[in-house]
């Protein structure tokens, strides 16, 4: 059985925002990760490291905080620590790596040295490899995109590359950590001349990735056989704003929307769709009228088809849907305006690939709190659990939120390679039907086992957990790897989606056609999936790949 991988991109801006606070909910729900996938190789991107505070005095503090936590979380692995740069004055992306391996395999993994221009086996290295988090130049290469990439930032932005390589057994990956430009306002995303086909934002991301690509590629050597690249992170793909107006509110919508004026929005700028068709006009005759900023888009009667409809308000910094519902409703139809990587791949030389987005978007969520109804107002909110209930045991299991996808079988690491029967698969509009379950934190709690002694499910030992394994049935098995899919398939006990900008799935683990093949001879099913956070700390929810490769 080869190694098994797990690829992990999370934008943890609101964990750094309040640490005291969030670090053990965001080391949580870590943990129930790594059991679900028992994984041996870990690559941890973060992005907006050091949060909205990052130019004030204590990021070195705050990084030193969450490394040492996770550390100590994660005893039984062998750890990078983080791999980055703590000047903000300097070259700052606020991107983070951190490499996490099990002990017990060490001996089959190694990090490439370019300062000696091989591998270093991390048996042979410290734990962890660097005393303090820092940006070692002898294992890793970082840059900051250049500022001309995106025109729309008034100072340099904290968006860059970072790549580290690294061999698990004969073979060898080539890892990017990468955060990608945003989109600064709604209604310049609705903008295109001529025969554009993507956003000026979505230009620039083009750039940017483009030049990421290069500089890998420049990293490979023409005479040995080339890695198996992975780029994952915070790309801020969008979706496609004037396809997804048009698709909900048909071309009427569209025009409205694109007769917006990205400016700063007011009361008196504010229309609708059925105001200007009552009236007819915009003003009174004669009267020049004035430049709207915000418009409510309304739904035709005839749209729907038996799907839930909403009315949408439009602003540049406003995209608040009446009915947040309709996005996983007609998931679909915001998965088909998801383009930006095809419009990539169709004009690079070098294919970029993923697995199946068959898992809500990534972003954007907020946190709601007590002062906002969340049942009513916010149908994509759980209600909030009774004070005696655990956060397990009291979360609806809204699969859509982090379902996950092609049903992997944790089992099968065990050798039986069998799909999970009873997980869900993530396909069709996303609506993944997961029963209530019962199970505890570590998510052994119910009937997968027929004794007492069935406890030691959570025990941190690794060799007590496969004990247990090994005592169980391969039903057993089986419905013990589904309670841990459902665990991490929960939706947000509060928070929904944000109401800034359209959903979209910003977070991407892609892969070039070296590291596709890898992944579709992985031993184990590939997992594509979202961890759904029951309690909304960050405005990105985590995406993993996890797979296994010789």
């Amino acid at each position: 059985m080869g190694l098994t991988v797990l690829l992990i991109a999370h934008n943890v801006s609101g964990v750094f925002d309040e640490l005291s606070t969030t670090l053990s909910v965001w080391l949580a729900e870590l943990r129930e990760l790594f059991f679900s996938q028992q994984p041996d190789f870990v690559a941890l991107h973060l992005q907006e490291v050091g949060g909205s505070h990052w130019e004030k005095p204590g990021l070195t503090k705050a990084v030193d905080a969450l490394t040492q936590a996770l550390d100590a979380e994660f005893a039984d692995f062998w750890s990078s620590s983080m791999f980055v740069n703590l000047d903000p004055t300097r070259d700052f992306t606020a991107l983070g790596s951190i490499y996490l391996v099990r002990t017990s395999v060490l001996s089959q993994v190694a990090i490439f040295d370019s300062a000696a221009n091989s591998y270093k086996q991390l048996d042979t290295l410290p734990a962890p490899l660097l005393p303090a988090p820092a940006l070692p130049d002898t294992y890793c290469e970082h840059e900051r995109f250049p500022q001309d990439y995106y025109r729309e930032a008034q100072n340099w932005s904290r968006k860059g590359r970072l790549h580290t390589r690294w061999r698990l057994g004969e073979t060898e990956l080539e890892l990017v950590n990468v955060h990608n430009f945003h989109d600064a306002c709604n209604l310049r995303a609705l903008e295109r001349k001529g025969d554009e086909r993507l956003s000026v934002f979505a230009r620039s991301r083009s750039h940017a990735l483009a030049h990421t690509v290069d500089c890998m590629l420049e990293r490979l050597s023409p005479s040995l056989p080339p890695p198996a690249c992975f780029l994952f992170g915070d790309f801020n793909f969008r979706l496609d704003l004037p396809s997804v107006i048009e698709q909900l509110y048909g071309s009427e919508g569209l025009e409205l929307a694109r007769s917006l004026s990205p400016a700063k929005s007011s009361k008196k700028g504010k229309a609708t769709v059925a105001a200007d068709e009552a009236s007819g006009t915009n003003g009174e005759a004669g009267d020049k009228p004035p430049s709207r900023t915000e418009a409510e888009l309304q739904c035709p009667k005839s749209a729907g088809g038996g799907q839930l409809s909403s009315n949408l308000t439009l602003s540049s910094k406003t995209f608040r849907f009446s009915q947040p519902q309709v996005i996983l409703d007609q998931l679909e139809l915001f998965r088909a305006c998801d383009r930006e990587l095809d419009e990539f791949s169709n004009a690079s030389s070098v294919k970029l690939h993923e697995l199946e987005l068959a898992f809500a978007p990534s972003y954007p969520y907020v946190h709601f709190d007590g002062a906002e109804p969340l049942d009513e107002e916010n149908p994509l909110v759980i209600a909030k659990p009774d004070d005696n209930a655990t956060a397990n045991e009291a979360a609806t299991a809204n699969g859509v939120f982090g379902g996950i996808a092609n049903g992997t079988s944790n089992d099968s690491r065990n050798g039986s390679n069998s799909n999970n029967k009873n997980g869900s698969s993530g396909g069709g509009s996303g609506h993944n039907k997961v029963a209530e379950s019962s199970e505890s934190e570590s998510g052994t709690r119910g009937d997968t086992t027929t004794n007492a002694d069935d406890s030691k499910a959570t025990a941190e030992s690794e060799d007590e957990r496969a004990a247990l394994k090994r005592t169980l049935s391969q039903a057993a098995q089986e419905e013990l790897a589904v309670k841990l899919a459902r665990q991490s398939s929960r939706g947000p006990l509060r928070g929904g989606f944000g109401r800034k900008r359209c959903p979209a799935w910003c977070d991407r683990v892609l892969m070039d056609p070296v590291a596709q093949r890898l992944v579709e001879k992985s031993e184990i099913k590939a997992t594509y999936s979202t961890q759904a956070q029951r309690t909304v700390i960050c405005d990105h929810n985590k995406v993993f790949l996890a797979f296994s490769c010789a």
